[in-house]
């Protein structure tokens, strides 16, 4: 945590994200060995397991990738302070939000993940300040969600519950 008492600083967990990274190695990994193994499989159609494989190492290997940069990255996963929120949890991260712009937060689930949503007065503004492919990424999550801001404790150093804590207070406290 922070030493300024009106900032929180929630770090990334090394740890999840090291296990996150072991098991991109491992689907990277499964991705050859389909490709390897698709000519000895007669059952399967080749051109399937090669789109299989292409698109498991392509996925995986861009979380791997996402992975070592977290793992080595010196900032918090999270900070809040008097101005907002600033995420840094993800390859994905959407970065600061002022308080004044955030209207409400909520939780949602996707299977075991649960996923702390944070809905803003104008999210366009804040998209368009980032590159093209995480904003494509974050659109994505806006038509899923409802809102292209999300935050997982999958990489943080707090359990959900905690997360959820830290943001709802921080709002109330620092909301106008």
């Amino acid at each position: 945590m922070s030493a300024d008492p009106a900032q929180i600083d929630v770090p990334l967990c090394r740890g999840k994200i090291l296990l996150l990274l072991v098991v991109a190695l491992m689907f990277i990994a499964l991705g050859f060995w389909l490709w390897k193994s698709e000519e000895a499989d007669q059952r399967r159609d080749p051109i399937f397991t090669k789109a299989v494989s292409v698109a498991c190492i392509g996925f995986f290997g861009s979380c791997a990738i996402m992975g070592l940069v977290k793992l080595f990255d010196p900032r918090p996963g999270l900070s809040i302070d008097q101005r907002g929120i600033t995420d840094n949890s993800s390859g994905f991260s959407f970065g600061f939000l002022k308080w004044e712009d955030i209207v409400e937060v909520d939780v949602t689930r996707v299977k075991a993940t649960k996923i702390l949503l944070i809905y803003v007065s104008n999210p366009q503004y804040n998209l368009c300040k980032m590159n093209p492919v995480k904003r494509w990424v974050l659109y994505a999550s806006q038509k899923m969600y409802g809102t292209p801001f999300s935050i997982s404790s999958n990489t943080l150093s707090v359990d959900f519950s905690t997360l959820v804590s830290i943001v709802k207070s921080g709002l109330s406290k620092h909301r106008g």
